[in-house]
């Protein structure tokens, strides 16, 4: 962590240096020159010892205590550059840069006509002074500890992760991947399945063993193992709790990771109603425990218990192997094969030893490398440590380059078992400066390699993904937070606040430790009622200097009641004025007072699920270095401040698309914006300001992902439309919704107009269309010939004047189409296929054309007039085979009027069909009805 932040410091002293220089702006540098050369000298003779000192200080007490002192004067120095750096970008904002010169000048002469440019100017001149003598202090005395210059680890490692992730996507270790465990997956089945008619409470097995062992991944495994499924069918129930729980939670049905302190005799209490709840539940019910501690599973009377033992020394190299040995040829096979059998004796038959060694080891290609991970001194730690899994965790970290090791070392920051989103820790890595400084794609980069190198380490696990393949979240291994919560134990802090119980602070948690922390997290457990502490009793934290601090309501049900409204926010901002990332998602938002202002470092502002939200103060604007803004779910929240375009490193911009928020014109001046969920266009005035036309999104140029652009029917001028040029290549996603005013006839002729300007790039994924009032749905892009190539999913919503749908069946990649509330269509012929229609024959364009290629979701849904699904006059049976050849579900919702379905989908393989609400097709779709042969072959239909 500390080379991490002494090269970020590098980093901003050069930034800084080199923005004052070209916009000449001597705030500072005049008066401390000779001490900004000393503060970089500092810390570039510091920087190369860092890696040595790191790994040492785990044994040698002086060594921590002044790797900490550095730490603490390295975040000093980036929040007095972080500061010089803002006064820079608010004179800029403001449009002082260009009388700079004079400017300086009459700062000297008039003090008081430009006070704020003064006082900062002289705090930044004392604050480096005083931090180039504490710098001056920690560097002489790196003297006495004998540490070894290394430099800085190489990207060697990452780079080969990068390198491969780009030929192929990366094979990231399978969870469910056992070896050796055959014997307790099949005790464990069986105890299961069993029956025993003579106990009417449910048997409770637990599976114990020490960390790693494998626990969690053989009760998955019996989860969702085949005859436990055929035999308990939807009635299966997975949660995971931290050692900490919440009492809803654990009583529907699992108890995971109870550590000692929670067996104790108190412990034992709150186990009872659990105890009680499950004697009362269905016979024949069954609940697996996992737990480390037998003293848990003898409350539960657990019968059997089985002990999880550790691998075999073969079973743990068939583990080893399967990773490490993973793409490598045979010579390099038989070369590494007698290390590697060495390294496999060091898992002491710990899954997870394996799995972390594996993913050490998987990029090393020569034999010294993996003979320098066999005789490491770090082997040595492993009493000192406390655990014999630290061993192996300090290898693979250490093998990381600084960066990666203070993202890593940043995830303590969640309790266990937390989902962190990758795209939300990357942010939040970037809010913590551990990406470094340039430009924002770079900066993501180097995240995603981040993100993807700790992976493929089996630091992180548990990956849910997108549908594309890409990872969306994961977690870590119990045993890996406890290392992360190891490395930063004078970093952070958590404090637990469950409702009716006192505050509940880390055990070993000290007022020192307390006071220096720079990061806090609040976990709230609330179930809605009950008692919990006020706000100021929360965050009663003598760490002043926080960079974070998260407030995460942790239930699944429930809100939480910590009032905090504006007085009590701006007693909080004023006390933690270095904070970098605020997330107030656990507590309860009444408004944000103008103290937010005092907040110039922060970059991640969380406000998501603030009901009683209702605005935003100007002041917020001021916060220049603010990167993501996140409104989610703020229900009451009507508009956005208008001098939002003040926040000019904003670079996402999180708003749902649940509800409409008004917006300023000075929205378009945010042309650092990547992710803007809703854009509404007003035809009204927001108090003293103008509201956004469409136009105001011309120069947003950067944005990607999906965007809504709500309320298109209020655009004022329809050359707009081709001013705003959406062809915006980072946009997969684009919702289009024209819910104006009116469907009259020049609405229904503008919308038309509209939507032909409204032309995306011709490689957008997904495309939404709704309250549409033309009758036709025809712009130019969307003809036959002029395709969106890339398109796959297709939504078509409350177009209540469209009378006829367009032609889709030649689009190319389009897998999902959904038409929903089309109220006025009748019929669905065979020019919604793509056939042309030549007096009453109708014929495929080509011979070769297939129609629907790639669909395989097809839904109508709330069709009130449809009637007629033709296909009448295909002019050959062969045309029936390339009609929809790859449709896996049809559903056929509220469309009373239907007769009937085509004959064409009698040679799609569909696998499920859903009819809802559909009186007349029901009765045609009976085995004695007319549509029957049509849809006998499906494997479900469902008739409702």
């Amino acid at each position: 962590m500390a080379e991490a932040l002494v090269s970020h410091s590098l980093e901003q002293l050069a930034l800084v240096c080199k923005t004052q220089t070209e916009e000449q702006v001597q705030l500072v540098v005049y008066h401390v020159d000779k001490d900004i050369k000393k503060i970089t000298n500092n810390l570039q003779t510091i920087k190369p010892v860092l890696h040595d000192a790191e790994k040492k200080q785990v044994t040698n007490e002086a060594i921590e205590s002044w790797l900490e002192r550095l730490k603490g004067a390295s975040y000093d120095m980036e929040d007095v550059l972080d500061e010089w750096n803002t006064a820079l970008m608010k004179l800029q904002i403001e449009g002082k840069v260009e009388n700079a010169p004079h400017m300086v000048r009459s700062f000297i002469k008039f003090p008081c006509s430009c006070c704020y440019p003064f006082n900062v100017r002289w705090d930044i001149v004392k604050k480096l002074k005083v931090l180039r003598g504490i710098l001056d202090g920690i560097v002489n005395e790196r003297e006495s500890y004998n540490l070894e210059t290394i430099g800085q680890v190489s990207n060697s490692f990452r780079d080969k992760v990068v390198l491969e992730g780009q030929k192929s996507r990366i094979c990231l270790m399978d969870d469910s991947l056992v070896f050796g465990r055959e014997k307790e997956m099949y005790d464990l089945v069986r105890i299961l399945l069993s029956k025993d008619r003579r106990d009417k409470a449910p048997h409770v097995t637990s599976l114990v063993g020490v960390g790693g062992i494998g626990k969690t991944t053989l009760a998955q495994c019996a989860f969702k193992d085949e005859r436990v499924k055929a035999h308990f069918g939807n009635n299966r129930i997975w949660i995971s709790v931290s050692d900490t729980f919440d009492e809803v939670k654990v009583a529907k049905a699992i108890i995971e990771g109870l550590n000692e302190d929670d067996v104790s005799p108190k412990g034992q209490d709150r186990l009872k109603p659990f105890m009680l709840a499950l004697k009362n539940s269905v016979s024949g019910s069954r609940v697996l425990v996992t737990t480390r501690d037998k003293s848990v599973a003898d409350v539960f009377g657990s019968v059997p218990t089985i002990h999880v033992s550790p691998l075999s020394e073969e079973h743990c190299w068939l583990m080893f192997r399967e990773i490490a040995f993973a793409e490598r040829n045979e010579h390099q096979r038989k070369e590494l094969l007698q290390i590697g059998k060495e390294i496999v004796v060091r898992c002491k038959g710990l899954p997870l030893a394996a799995k972390i060694l594996g993913g050490l080891i998987r990029f090393k290609t020569r034999k010294e490398e993996w003979q320098q991970i066999l005789d490491n001194k770090i082997w040595e730690l492993a009493d000192a440590a406390g655990t014999e899994l630290f061993p192996h965790l300090f290898l693979s970290y250490y093998n990381f380059p600084s960066e990666i090791r203070a993202c890593f070392a940043y995830c303590s920051i969640f309790p266990k078992n937390y989902v962190m989103e990758k795209d939300t820790l990357i942010k939040l890595w970037m809010a913590q400066g551990y990406l470094g400084l340039g430009p924002y794609g770079e900066m993501v980069s180097r995240g995603e390699e981040c993100f993807l190198t700790l992976a493929v380490s089996s630091f992180f696990q548990d990956f849910e993904m997108h549908h594309d393949g890409s990872i969306r979240s994961c977690k870590m291994h119990d045993e890996v937070h406890d290392f992360a919560q190891f490395l930063t134990k004078n970093e952070c802090v958590t404090m637990e606040v469950i409702h009716g119980s006192e505050l509940k602070t880390e055990a070993t948690l000290s007022s020192s430790r307390n006071m220096n922390a720079r990061h806090l997290t609040i976990t709230i457990f609330s179930s809605g009622d009950g008692f919990l502490p006020e706000a100021d009793t929360v965050f009663n934290f003598k760490a002043t200097k926080s960079r974070t601090l998260l407030a995460l309501l942790m239930s699944e049900k429930g809100r939480s009641t910590i009032d905090c409204g504006p007085p009590k926010l701006a007693n909080l901002f004023l006390k933690f004025p270095c904070l970098r990332t605020l997330d107030l998602r656990g507590v309860l938002v009444l408004g944000i007072p103008s103290q937010v202002e005092k907040l110039i470092h922060l970059r991640y502002l969380d406000l998501s699920a603030q009901g009683n939200l209702t605005e935003l103060p100007e002041a917020l604007c001021s916060l220049c270095n603010l990167q993501t803004l996140k409104l989610n779910n703020c229900y009451n929240l009507k508009q956005l401040p208008k001098a939002i375009g003040k926040l000019i490193n904003l670079m996402h911009l999180h708003m749902g698309t649940q509800h409409s928020i008004l917006m300023p014109i000075s929205i378009g001046r945010l042309i650092c914006l990547r992710t803007l969920d809703q854009y509404t266009v007003s035809s009204i005035v927001l108090g003293e300001n103008e509201g956004c036309s469409l136009k105001e999104l011309e120069n947003l140029n950067e944005l990607q992902g999906q965007l809504t652009i709500r309320r298109l029917g209020d655009v004022r001028d329809l050359r707009e439309a081709k001013i705003v040029q959406l062809k915006k290549k980072r946009l997969n996603g684009l919702h289009l919704s024209f819910d104006g005013n009116g469907g009259n006839e020049k609405q229904m002729f503008n919308d038309a107009l509209l939507l032909n300007g409204l032309e995306p790039h011709p490689y957008i994924e997904a495309l939404t269309i709704t309250d549409y009032h033309g009758t036709r749905l025809a712009p130019n892009w969307m003809t036959p010939r002029l395709v969106l190539t890339k398109l796959k999913k297709l939504y078509l919503a409350s177009c209540k004047n469209l009378e006829s749908l367009p032609t889709l069946g030649t689009w190319p990649s389009l897998q999902e189409l959904s038409i929903y509330s089309i109220t006025k269509v009748k019929k669905v012929g065979v020019e919604f296929l793509g056939l042309n229609v030549e007096g009453n024959m109708r014929k495929l364009e080509s011979p070769s054309l297939v129609l629907f290629p790639y669909l395989e979701k097809l839904h109508f849904q709330n069709m009130d007039d449809w009637e007629e699904w033709d296909d009448a006059g295909l002019i050959r049976w062969e045309d029936v085979n390339v009609i929809l050849p790859r449709l896996s579900e049809l559903e056929i919702s509220n469309c009373p009027k239907l007769k009937g379905l085509p004959w064409y989908l009698w040679g799609s393989p569909i696998k499920q069909l859903n009819i809802v609400n559909c009186p007349i097709l029901k009765e045609a779709c009976q085995k004695e009805g007319e549509d029957w042969p049509k849809i006998c072959f499906i494997p479900s239909v469902k008739i409702n």
